[in-house]
């Protein structure tokens, strides 16, 4: 499995990893997913002669590899700009009135530390703190605590911030190895399904280039297509042009800064897989949420899962349910579609030949509670690929922040109106903590000719607010028309 390389040791994952996947039907990737309860990571904090920190962070559960080493000032806001700022703080005295972070994670009362509904990573290890594990290293022996603040995309250059902005602190046990479950799995990433995706995708670009921001380069700019979605009816992310005056990193006075993404141009975004990649690429993809799923290498094609025991049977001519569910919401829109029968390689120009209809004008939310709310639909099919094919704009609005909300940043305000049914805890960047985002329910129409046989149903979520495109698969059954 990959791990989480030389950028970023998962402290982001912690908080945004795993994004999306199919609620209804069963997906191959959820289907054929095996719990690994002994894949974890390992770190290990020690204090050194000269005041700094010493961060040992290995690929196993035991602190046995050969670790990655960073080092890091005490009292000090460190950070990474990854496009947006990551800073964080740590100390072995009690931050007291000088920090109040929105939650503690106390890691330091035995030597494991997994909590799915807080942090599940909790180190940062970014570049510009690694050093050479050839480093001569001089610690002390230590029985203090280490406490790790975490300020999230607000970064904390300013201590008289510092208050108001810190998301959370996590305390370590120094000179102990500390194991780090990454793999936790909730109701909303069900068996990892949701860390099945592409990386670096921009409309009109022949191939998807990861670049570990979420808001990635992709490809030269000369290559990239013009968007289609304009209105802000249809839009999900920073839908008036006006995140660049609160937040002018972001880009030029007004600057329309997804317009490269793959909602601005339904379906012309490529792929790496249409049924996904774990981990959102072949090489390490952290920094953007790319978990590897327990079990799998990343890159490992979605499209090669083994197929589902228990296939949906559907019979053309009629319509049926599905549903998928968001943990982290990029805004966007989404499309189901079909590839078959069965021999037919499962490749993104199978499924774009059946794109399958929408039927009636709403979506159905699902909440965790089995409560249901009709709410409103909209769709588009101008300006899609495949040309004239019907897709459904995300109808849960993310926050108005730089970050989308994480952590409940910005959440006082949503990135367009929440749909009636929809309260404050229904919408939001995060699927958990207070926030219940409930599962998006859809009828779709089975064409009345489509030969009958064994075809892939895919869901295919195209993002706004990056370069990522989502995608799962499903065994189903097709059943000729009953004739009257």
């Amino acid at each position: 499995m990959a791990g989480c390389g030389l950028v970023v040791l998962c402290f982001l994952v912690g908080k945004v990893a795993g994004h999306g996947s199919l609620a209804d039907p069963i997906s191959r990737s959820k289907e054929d997913y095996v719990a690994q309860p002994d894949n974890a990571l390992s770190v290990r904090f020690d204090e050194m002669a000269d005041g700094r920190i010493a961060a040992f962070y290995y690929m196993n559960k035991n602190c046995a590899a050969e670790p990655t080493l960073h080092v890091w000032e005490q009292n000090q806001c460190l950070g990474e700009d990854y496009g947006f700022k990551d800073g964080f703080v740590v100390s072995t005295t009690s931050p007291g009135n000088k920090i109040i972070p929105a939650s503690i994670l106390d890691c330091s009362m035995s030597d494991e530390c997994a909590n799915p509904y807080s942090t599940v990573l909790s180190v940062l290890t970014q570049p510009r703190y690694e050093v050479n594990n050839n480093t001569s290293v001089q610690t002390v022996l230590s029985d203090k605590i280490l406490y790790l603040t975490w300020f999230g995309q607000t970064y904390c250059a300013n201590e008289s911030d510092w208050k108001k902005e810190s998301l959370e602190t996590m305390k370590f046990k120094l000179g102990v190895c500390t194991k780090l479950d990454i793999h936790a799995t909730r109701r909303d990433c069900e068996n990892e399904s949701c860390y099945w995706f592409s990386q670096g995708c921009l409309i009109g670009c022949p191939k998807c280039v990861v670049n570990t921001t979420l808001a990635s380069d992709g490809c030269p700019l000369d290559k990239r297509a013009e968007p289609t979605i304009m209105s802000p009816s249809l839009r999900t992310w920073d839908v008036n042009n006006d995140m660049t005056l609160m937040w002018p990193e972001m880009g030029k006075p007004h600057e329309d800064i997804t317009k490269a993404h793959p909602w601005r141009y339904p379906g012309s975004a490529p792929v790496m897989d249409p049924c996904g990649v774990a981990g959102g690429s072949k090489s390490e993809n952290i920094a953007a949420a790319g978990l590897v799923p327990a079990g799998y290498e990343a890159g490992d094609l979605g499209s090669s899962l083994p197929e589902n025991k228990r296939k949906k049977i559907i019979r053309a001519g009629t319509t049926f349910n599905v549903s998928w569910r968001l943990r982290v919401n990029h805004g966007g829109g989404y499309q189901y579609r079909l590839c078959g029968p069965k021999g037919k390689l499962l490749t993104e120009e199978c499924f774009q030949e059946v794109p399958l209809g929408f039927y009636g004008s709403t979506h159905t939310l699902i909440f965790k509670n089995g409560t249901e709310a009709a709410i409103p639909a909209t769709y588009v099919s101008t300006g899609t690929m495949p040309t004239g094919s019907m897709w459904a704009r995300v109808p849960i609005p993310a926050c108005y922040h730089i970050t989308g909300g994480l952590g409940d940043q910005g959440c006082d305000k949503p990135q367009f109106e929440p749909p009636a049914g929809c309260d404050k805890n229904c919408w939001g960047y995060q699927n958990f903590g207070t926030r219940t985002i409930p599962d998006i329910q859809d009828t779709l129409v089975v064409p009345e000719d489509l030969p009958a046989g064994q075809y892939v149903l895919g869901w295919r979520w195209d993002n706004e607010q990056g370069s990522q495109v989502w995608g799962d698969c499903s065994d189903v059954i097709i059943e000729p028309r009953r004739l009257v």
